[in-house]
């Protein structure tokens, strides 16, 4: 299951599912602790499959989220990652590949960003990645301010600001069109620099 899962193997996924092979939510033995939906989210913007015998399945992976929530799968299911023993939901490793499709899917099966949703916002608008513009509108489109900060002190960035230090550090000097995409996004809500907030 998270070998399909994880290749975007809808097919294969549809089938164990149908068959009865394997719980929606099993948990792989790995150190990670992985269900099959982490392991779609996670492979969600990798092109080549995990094997090189498979054909590659490009943008597949949502199809698969939305299979497995529909079979009873838990959007919100965390896993332990790393020395720290960070909580990651499905959502956050679709964030971290900017793979716009899968966060598309995970929200619209009612993920809860909770107190992600502003780190999650300043992270999409500072990758500098291609489809930036798109994960920034499915941000906004299930209530993410547009205008919250980064911090609670005097160093705070708006979406804007954050914007501007990604392009100046080079983020988006392989994406310009994306660049230029997401400050249309971010302007035509209304959000201001910080200098300007107050005015």
């Amino acid at each position: 299951m998270h070998f399909a899962a994880f290749d975007g193997d809808l097919k294969r996924v549809n089938d164990i599912l149908a068959a009865g092979e394997r719980q929606p939510d099993v948990i792989a033995q790995t150190p990670w602790g992985y269900t099959p939906l982490h392991a779609s989210a996670d492979h969600g913007a990798i092109i080549k499959p995990s094997r090189p015998d498979r054909k590659p399945r490009h943008d597949a992976n949502a199809a698969v989220i939305s299979a497995l929530v529909a079979a009873g799968a838990a959007v919100d299911e965390t896993v332990r990652y790393g020395s720290e023993a960070i909580d990651l939901t499905p959502f956050m490793l679709a964030l971290a590949s900017v793979h716009c499709e899968c966060l598309g899917a995970l929200l619209g099966a009612g993920a809860d960003l909770g107190h992600q949703a502003t780190m999650a916002f300043h992270a999409i608008v500072h990758s500098g990645r291609r489809g930036a513009s798109t994960c920034v509108r499915h941000l906004l489109a299930h209530g993410v301010d547009p205008r919250a900060s980064s911090r609670m002190d005097e160093w705070s960035n708006t979406p804007l600001d954050t914007l501007q230090e990604a392009h100046d550090h080079g983020n988006y000097d392989e994406t310009p069109e994306e660049y230029a995409k997401v400050y249309s996004v971010l302007s035509s809500t209304g959000a201001k620099h910080a200098s300007l907030r107050s005015r």
